[in-house]
């Protein structure tokens, strides 16, 4: 339990994004409880939000939960009831990471993208030397062989 001035520093803590009542079509506590009011609600006395359901409740359970409202929500919407709908805003997509441009294994620089192209090999994986050990504790490496820098070339 917590009080809801610490409401967006747990939210920040835990979605590692900032908190905002807006993101849930809701003006105030009152109006985000209000919305889900099967798993938290507000202590009278205290003030403080709580759990409404138990700390070791399955999952399961909030997946039920969720659909029974889900398709009660759909039921009020066929009959016409467009209080029902929920309008939460959306925003805008997270613009695509850069990549930072990378040679090829093979030397150059590669411009293209998606899968190699027929008849192509990709580079080995990166193996680590395997360790030995023997009965009396004692520990030595082998060198491993990565394989031939030659290329292949594709018969035509």
């Amino acid at each position: 339990s917590f009080m809801e001035k610490d409401l967006a520093f747990y939210y920040t803590k835990y979605f590692k994004k900032n908190f905002s009542f807006k993101s849930y079509n809701a003006k105030d506590l009152a109006g985000l409880v209000e919305l889900i009011q099967d798993t938290l609600t507000v202590n009278k006395g205290s003030s403080f939000l709580e759990p409404v359901l138990a700390e070791d409740t399955p999952i399961a359970n909030f997946v039920k939960i969720t659909e029974e409202h889900r398709r009660d929500r759909q039921r009020r919407l066929d009959a016409g009831d467009e209080t029902a709908e929920l309008k939460l805003p959306r925003s805008a997509p997270a613009p695509p990471a850069r990549q930072p441009p990378s040679s090829s294994w093979q030397g150059g620089s590669s411009h293209r993208s998606g899968p190699p192209a027929v008849g192509s090999r990709a580079p080995p994986p990166a193996r680590g030397p395997p360790s030995y050990s023997h009965s009396n504790g004692s520990h030595y490496s082998r060198s491993t062989y990565t394989g031939s820098s030659a290329q292949k070339r594709a018969y035509t």
